[in-house]
């Protein structure tokens, strides 16, 4: 490797070039690193990486799917941030802690490739990478405990475990807004559950349509939003999953 990881999480890779690098972009985004004439780093390369904790190591790989430039570093993720993950994990009202969210978790979705659970509704599958040290098993057990969990199967390619769980009675209809992109008109609990899961007060404003930040999102984006259009559907928060 031409770069040391220095942190990893189930969804990403926190690296720092060894040499100086050269940053090659497609229409504004990332496509590959150059850190010498014959060594690159590209969208869809498999990065294999060796991950250690206490006296056990076991290898796996990330897929490149995202490219980020920080100050000293490059934020490599293979799983991007989705609307379901930001509002609809939340409603399962669990922390950030319990869902080990900052550590092996890797995403959420509303339905998961051609899972037959696809076909029910208020269903969320969370995604995380699997890894063999106790604490990893313990925590999955914890889950599968939990009243809302349904079922528990393994990724194609082995390399995650995929948890399904229902949505609670009392956010089936904020669920159902979620999926069809209404954000605006989630009830007042829904919104107050998902602003303290994330402690932003970004959230706090885009989830409540504020004015003021409507128009500092214009301003940042350089752009007009519609009154109709939600500001979450325009809105990528800066978050990234590491711990500090």
């Amino acid at each position: 490797m031409q770069f040391n990881v220095v942190y990893n999480n189930g969804r990403s890779l926190k690296v720092i070039p060894y040499n100086k690098t050269e940053i090659i972009k497609e229409k504004g985004r990332i496509n590959m690193i150059r850190f010498d004439e014959e060594s690159l780093l590209c969208i869809g390369d498999k990065l294999p990486v060796l991950v250690e904790n206490d006296d056990r190591e076991y290898n796996t790989y990330y897929i490149v799917k995202n490219i980020y430039k920080h100050d000293n570093y490059f934020l490599i993720s293979e799983f991007p941030i989705t609307p379901v993950e930001d509002l609809m994990v939340p409603l399962l009202q669990l922390t950030k802690e319990k869902l080990l969210i900052d550590y092996d978790f890797c995403g959420a979705y509303s339905n998961f490739n051609n899972h037959p659970l696809n076909k029910k509704k208020n269903i969320i599958f969370l995604m995380y990478r699997w890894n063999p040290f106790e604490y990893y098993d313990k925590f999955i057990t914890s889950l599968t405990n939990n009243p809302l969990f349904i079922e528990q199967f393994k990724s194609e390619d082995n390399r995650f475990d995929v948890l399904a769980f229902k949505i609670a009675p009392v956010f089936e209809i904020d669920a159902n807004k979620i999926f069809r992109s209404d954000y605006l008109n989630l009830t007042a609990y829904a919104k107050s559950t998902i602003v303290k899961f994330h402690n932003d007060p970004n959230l706090t404003n885009v989830i409540n349509d504020n004015p003021e930040y409507r128009t500092y999102l214009e301003k940042e984006l350089d752009t007009v939003i519609p009154k109709n259009i939600p500001l979450y559907s325009k809105y990528t928060k800066k978050r990234v999953s590491f711990v500090s």
